[in-house]
């Protein structure tokens, strides 16, 4: 009796610890969900805005600035129409190409805190970019 008596406050410190310890794993692993969640979320955004641009918008530019470019020729437009249409074309494409890299570097996120590698053929866009 003696000695569990004189046991009993570091049991109770050394289970008080354990609970602190599974507290903070538990807390970890809330973290690292979250941070998951939100490096998917920043991937699933831009690999959507990129296929919109590239299946919507930088066509839709690229034939507009076909069509302005034939009417400046014709003397039906002026230059500054045709200029604007190809930096706006230009843009959309820049743009595109940050939201790539930011789809990117989300993957490497959500691969970092996973563990795994999630490898897959390049998805060719409608000029033969790569979309993530």
């Amino acid at each position: 009796p003696d000695a569990r008596a004189r046991a009993g406050p570091g049991l109770r410190a050394a289970r008080a610890e354990l609970d602190a310890l599974d507290t903070e794993r538990e807390a970890t692993v809330r973290a690292l969900y979250a941070t998951l969640a939100e490096a998917y979320g920043r991937y699933s955004a831009a690999t959507a805005e990129v296929q919109a641009l590239g299946n919507d918008i930088i066509p839709r530019l690229a034939r507009a600035g076909e069509a302005a470019e034939k009417a400046y020729r014709a003397g039906a437009a002026t230059y500054a129409e045709w200029a604007q249409l190809q930096a706006e074309h230009a843009a959309a494409l820049r743009q595109q190409h940050e939201l790539a890299l930011g789809a990117w570097f989300s993957l490497i996120e959500i691969q970092r805190l996973t563990g795994r590698a999630f490898i897959a053929a390049p998805a060719r866009g409608e000029h033969g970019d790569i979309d993530p």
